[in-house]
């Protein structure tokens, strides 16, 4: 297909750089690896958490 109006390399997009922390262990993570079989877990779903965790 041929496109003129767009340019031959990739358009990069004006992405402003995220602050994330340094430090690992500034993420609200927890050390243990998550698992979906965990009976201590209120989630049913492993992938269905809440916006609050994702923060």
């Amino acid at each position: 297909m041929n496109t003129p109006e767009y340019p031959e390399e990739p358009f990069e997009y004006p992405i402003e750089p995220v602050e994330y922390p340094s430090e690992p262990s500034e993420f609200p993570i927890s050390p243990e690896p998550f698992e979906p079989n965990d009976p201590n877990s209120p989630e049913p779903d492993p992938f269905d958490l809440p916006e609050d965790r994702l923060v």
